[in-house]
């Protein structure tokens, strides 16, 4: 994990969000770069013109101050970027995190999730770039990353990324633990299948990441993800997009928009 992305608008949650980004960049050896987007897709042709270059200049001025200040207390490589367009903002952060490791974004829970920077952009973000997505809720203060869980259906699906996620988290010592989410109704037998399938995984990445399973046995996936987090002291979640299984299949919606409206703690968004 070399270079973060962290998208701000200025408010209170994105603030936040760019402290937690500057001790993750702090802890893990990475540079970290603040990206702020003005819009011009919401005003006239005239407003856009005339307003385009004051904007842009304040922006720049504000992010070159929060940059070096960033570097200062963190001792850290941190630099700012604006970008001014007519495009969609979700769209220029995708882009944008083509050229990252990780982008660290904000939310401001679940009194009124999704909403951090531009609406429920942070969500379209998470789902369509292939970058991974930390989401981090407002009142998530950054500790020592010591346990990840990753809650992944690889009884169905084997495509499990686990060298994407082991990347991101080993230069911050993390434990992970491969979350095997089934249904009450499963049988024994996918026990003894799941068993066959960690042997492979712990001989294939047991020497990069200390490795280890678990199994939950719920059909109220979202709420016993959350219990499970808190009761074992997990201190990132991490999910997968792209991945049709169980997981989406029991509810017909996203599990990544459920666990944002009870998550008090990181969610670290991965792609198949």
């Amino acid at each position: 994990m070399k270079k973060l992305l962290c998208p701000t608008d200025f408010s209170d949650t994105a603030d936040k969000a760019v402290v937690y980004a500057a001790k993750l960049a702090q802890k893990s050896g990475a540079h970290l770069d603040l990206f702020n987007v003005q819009s011009l897709a919401d005003r006239t042709p005239d407003e856009a013109m005339l307003g385009e270059q004051m904007n842009a200049q304040m922006a720049e001025d504000r992010l070159e101050e929060l940059s070096r200040e960033i570097s200062r207390v963190f001792r850290i490589s941190c630099h700012g970027k604006v970008s001014t367009t007519f495009s969609g903002l979700a769209g220029v952060i995708e882009r944008e995190a083509g050229n990252y490791d990780l982008v660290v974004m904000g939310t401001k829970g679940p009194d009124n999730v999704y909403q951090f920077l531009f609406g429920s952009n942070s969500y379209r973000i998470a789902r369509h770039t292939q970058t991974p997505v930390l989401i981090v809720p407002e009142m998530a203060g950054f500790s020592d990353i010591r346990k990840t869980a990753f809650a992944f259906d690889y009884w169905r699906n084997n495509s499990l990324p686990l060298a994407q996620l082991i990347k991101l988290i080993k230069p911050l010592d993390s434990s992970l633990v491969v979350l095997e989410v089934l249904e009450p109704s499963v049988s024994l037998r996918a026990e003894e299948e799941l068993k066959a399938d960690q042997i492979i995984l712990r001989d294939t990445f047991g020497q990069d990441v200390d490795l280890q399973f678990d199994t939950l046995h719920t059909a109220t996936i979202a709420e016993s993800l959350d219990k499970y987090v808190k009761e074992k002291g997990v201190d990132w979640l991490a999910l997968c997009t792209q991945h049709q299984s169980f997981l989406d299949r029991l509810f017909h919606k996203s599990l990544i928009k459920e666990m944002s409206k009870l998550a008090t703690y990181p969610l670290l968004i991965v792609h198949a």
